[in-house]
C-alpha cells in the first residue's frame, strides 16, 4: 500500500502547571480519510479544554474535515469514543467527526465512574 505519511517529529512538550502541552508545526487538519473504524479512549485524570471558554474542550470521534468511510472489504465505518477513570471534558462529546462525515455508527461510550 503506497501513501504518504506525516510525522509529527519529535514534538515540543512544555510542562504547564503539572499539564503536558505537545506541539508540533504540522498541519493536523485535512490529512485524509479514516478507512474502516476509528476508536477514541481517554481515560485517568485528563482535563479537556479551558474554564470559560466555549472555544475549547470539544472532544470528536472522527476526523476534523476527515472522513471515516468503508474498510476494504465494504463494511461501514464506525466511530467510538470512550472516557473512563475521571476524565474531565469542559466542552461537548461528540461521536462524529468535526465537519467530516462518519460513514457507519457513532458511539460515546462513559465508563467506570
Amino acid at each position: 500500500m503506497g501513501g504518504t505519511t506525516l510525522s509529527t517529529g519529535s514534538p515540543a512538550v512544555l510542562d504547564v502547571d503539572g499539564k503536558n502541552w505537545f506541539y508540533t508545526e504540522i498541519p493536523l487538519d485535512n490529512l485524509g480519510a479514516v478507512s474502516g473504524d476509528a476508536t477514541l479512549t481517554i481515560k485517568g485524570t485528563s482535563v479537556i479544554g479551558t474554564e470559560n471558554d466555549a472555544t475549547t474542550g470539544h472532544v470528536y470521534g472522527g476526523g476534523e474535515q476527515s472522513a471515516v468511510t468503508k474498510t476494504a472489504g465494504g463494511e461501514k465505518g464506525n466511530t467510538t469514543v470512550k472516557l473512563q477513570e475521571g476524565v474531565t471534558v469542559l466542552g461537548n462529546i461528540y461521536g462524529g467527526g468535526n465537519n467530516g462525515p462518519v460513514n457507519g455508527n457513532s458511539k460515546v461510550e462513559i465508563q467506570d465512574y
